[in-house]
Formats: structure tokens, sequence, C-alpha cells
């Protein structure tokens, strides 16, 4: 059995505390959260790290799934979604994971095959939250011009 682990490593600065994660393969995360206050923030709050795991564990393992089956993708996009509940610790209720796939020709029902292995077998991100935390998938396929068109255009 393989061991991961962290270390948080802690700094107080004249008034806001730093963290910093510093994880296996020397891999240093700047970990506070935003302050509202901040005109330019250079890290992410630990609930969008959170959402940006998820993100990362599916979307990889959805990209391998479709390479395998030899659909080749242009692009893959990921949007990731939580509500949350209105009290402390403001856990989430319900997350929400939309794939968008970019490229020509690919088959809707390979999309659903790659996303549901990845949600019920090889995500261990997801399969964490799975019983506890509703997750929602969708997926959009698109190609390269409608993708530019839709969500890259300057509205």
């Amino acid at each position: 059995m393989e061991e991961q682990g962290i270390q948080l490593v802690t700094a107080c600065r004249f008034g806001p505390i730093v963290i910093y994660a510093h994880f296996q393969k020397d891999h240093w995360v700047y970990l506070n959260k935003m302050d509202p206050e901040a005109v330019v923030s250079d890290h992410l709050a630990p609930f969008d790290q959170f959402l940006g795991a998820i993100a990362s564990c599916t979307g990889q393992d959805t990209i391998y799934v479709m390479n395998k089956k030899n659909v080749m993708l242009q692009d893959m996009w990921m949007q990731v979604t939580a509500k949350r509940t209105g009290k402390a610790p403001r856990i989430p209720a319900e997350l929400k994971v939309k794939y968008i796939l970019v490229g020509p020709e690919i088959p809707s029902d390979k999309v659903e095959r790659a996303i549901q292995l990845s949600q019920d077998k090889f995500c261990s991100v997801s399969n964490a939250l799975k019983d506890s935390i509703p997750i929602q998938t969708e997926y959009e396929i698109l190609t390269r011009e409608e993708f530019q068109e839709k969500y890259l255009a300057d509205k």
C-alpha cells in the first residue's frame, strides 16, 4: 500500500497567517484563504483547491479513457461548482461537474462511459465523496469553432 502525505508549514507575517503545504516530490502550494479586501490574490482558498482536485482527478481519468477508446480530443475543459450549506463549516451540499469536450466527431456514448468509469471506478476524490455529497455530471461536445464562439468570444 502506497503512503502519501502532506506537511503543512505555517508562518505569521505581521497580520495575516501564511500557510504553505509541502507535498511529496517537493511541491509547495500557497494555501491561504483569500483576503476579501485584497485587490489581487496570488493564491487559492482551500475550498477552491478542493474543487480543483475534483476537476483534476476526474478530468485526467476521462481523458485517459477517451484516449484508450481511440477518441482524440483537441481540448477538454471542466467546470466544477458547489452548492454550500449556509452555516459554518459551509460544507458542500451538492457538486456539479461539467465536462466540455472539444473535437470533431466525439461519440457521446464513449464520453458517457468515460465519465461513468471516472466517477464510479478511477477518481479517488469523487469516490471519497460519493456517499456523502451528491455529484451531478453533465457534458457538452463542441467543435473547436463552437467552443471558441461560446466560451472564448468577447461578449
